[in-house]
């Protein structure tokens, strides 16, 4: 619970940081706990289910430029899950999770380009923001590292041959 409030209390007492990089790490820390106290409410995972609380907590944090956030709120806006469908809301929030580099977002921006939802239709700009999608997604899977220990390794067929094979073997010597 303590970690939880940590950062609320540090962004809501700016004087107690030491210094501005401290400042800015509790904003930012306080965007994220916002996420997870919205994710929260919306799904009833340690507190009461309220769909309104979550609803405030997704603005406070997409306030902090949590990209997560803004573009939680934009499918919401989008689907017209707990609030009134508005499609340009959904714009502007993909629009802002976008401009905080939110890859998804990126995509659903280009959809609405393409799709004129929301903005006016422009496929020209929907096809951009595609191809930026697209070379961004690829300089990720270039970056990837199956060495690391903390990135999420997604076994090639070869691998998956060996696990069974392996396994197999275990089987067959008890």
């Amino acid at each position: 619970m303590f970690r939880l409030l940590l950062p609320f209390f540090l962004a809501c007492c700016p004087a107690l940081a030491l210094n501005k990089r401290d400042t800015a790490f509790a904003w930012l820390v306080a965007g994220q706990a916002y996420y997870d106290l919205g994710q929260s409410f919306e799904i009833g995972s340690g507190v009461k289910q309220s769909m309104s609380d979550a609803l405030e907590n997704y603005h406070l944090a997409a306030q902090k430029n949590h990209a997560a956030a803004q573009f939680r709120l934009g499918e919401l806006f989008e689907t017209g899950t707990l609030v009134e469908k508005d499609l340009e809301k959904a714009f502007d929030f993909y629009q802002q999770a976008a401009a905080n580099n939110h890859l998804v977002a990126k995509n659903r921006l280009g959809v609405m380009y393409f799709e004129g939802r929301g903005t006016q239709q422009n496929a020209q700009k929907a096809i951009a923001i595609f191809a930026e999608v697209l070379r961004e997604s690829e300089a990720a899977q270039r970056n990837f590292d199956p060495n690391s220990k903390n990135d999420f390794i997604v076994p090639t067929t070869r691998d998956l041959k060996k696990m069974t094979t392996r396994k197999r073997r275990k089987l067959n010597h008890t």
